[in-house]
């Protein structure tokens, strides 16, 4: 979606915050994305904050064991 999107481009600008709060804004409309909470939990490692990305990481496997029938 758009705001995946949009939190690619900021990231790679090192807009970091700015892509986090882009990259939250497409789990609200998709939460089962799972290219977007892994991005999201990068970019929440990136900026000191790995205490949140483990909750996104631990979503994006959530997502990945579904779609290979692991769960």
């Amino acid at each position: 979606n758009v705001h995946t999107h949009l939190g690619g481009v900021l990231q790679k600008q090192k807009n970091l915050p700015a892509a986090a709060a882009a990259f939250r804004e497409a789990l609200k409309l998709d939460p089962n994305n799972a290219r977007t909470r892994q991005r999201l939990g990068d970019v929440l490692t990136a900026t000191g904050q790995g205490h949140f990305a483990r909750k996104d990481w631990a979503g994006y496997e959530a997502v990945c064991r579904e779609l290979v029938g692991l769960n």
